[in-house]
C-alpha cells in the first residue's frame, strides 16, 4: 500500500512540475504533451496496481512482448531526444524552451521525437494489458501527444519562421520511416547531366 500511495504521489509531483508553469506560459504544445505524459504515468500505475483486472481481449504473449518491446524503445527514443535537444538546442532554461532549430539526430528522422516516445509508450501499455482502464489512459494520451505535436509545429514557426518551414518538408512529424527514407534520398549523392 505505502509502494503504490509513493508511486501515485510521484505522479502528481511529476505532473504539476509539469503543467503548472505550462499554463503559466500558456503554451499549447506544453500543456497538451505534459497531460500526454501524465496520462501515460497514470496508465501505466493502472498496469501495475490492477493489473489482474481482466482484459478487454485476450492477446497472445507475442502481443504482450511487442508492447514491452515499445515501451522500452519510446523511452529511449524519449530519453535521446531530449538529452540531444537540451544539448544542441541551446535552451534559455530546462531543455525544452531552446534558441537553436536542432534538427540533426532522431529530430533528423522525426520532427517531435518525445511525442513519438509517448504514442509508443501508450500503444505498448496497451498492448500489454487491454484492460477497460488502461485503454481509458493510453488512448487520450496518444492523442494528447499528437495535437502537442501540431501545437508545437504552429509555435515553432511563429519561433525560427522560414527555416522550421523548410524542416517541416524535409522531416515529417511523427513517421520515423518516411523520415528514414527521406533522409536516405537526401544523402544520395545527385549525379551530373547527361553523357
Amino acid at each position: 500500500m505505502l509502494a503504490e500511495v509513493t508511486v501515485a504521489a510521484g505522479i502528481a509531483a511529476f505532473a504539476m512540475h509539469w503543467l503548472i508553469p505550462a499554463v503559466r506560459k500558456r503554451v499549447e504544445f506544453e500543456i497538451e504533451l505534459g497531460a500526454a505524459v501524465t496520462c501515460l504515468w497514470v496508465s501505466a500505475y493502472t498496469l501495475w496496481v490492477w493489473g489482474q483486472a481482466p482484459p478487454l481481449v485476450t492477446t497472445p504473449g507475442w502481443v504482450k512482448a511487442s508492447g514491452l518491446t515499445l515501451c522500452l524503445v519510446s523511452i529511449v527514443v524519449s530519453v535521446v531526444a531530449a538529452v540531444s535537444l537540451r544539448a544542441r538546442g541551446e535552451p534559455e532554461r530546462g531543455w525544452e524552451d531552446t534558441t537553436v532549430l536542432w534538427t540533426g539526430g532522431l529530430h533528423g528522422l522525426v520532427r517531435h521525437p518525445m511525442q513519438l516516445g509517448v504514442v509508443l509508450a501508450a500503444v505498448g501499455i496497451a498492448l500489454m494489458r487491454p484492460t477497460a482502464p488502461v485503454l481509458a489512459l493510453c488512448a487520450p494520451s496518444a492523442l494528447l501527444a499528437v495535437r502537442a505535436a501540431f501545437a508545437e509545429d504552429t509555435y515553432d514557426v511563429r519561433k525560427f519562421g522560414d527555416s522550421y518551414r523548410e524542416y517541416m518538408q524535409a522531416v515529417p512529424r511523427l513517421n520515423p520511416a518516411v523520415g528514414l527514407l527521406r533522409k536516405i534520398a537526401r544523402a544520395r549523392p545527385t549525379t551530373g547531366g547527361g553523357r
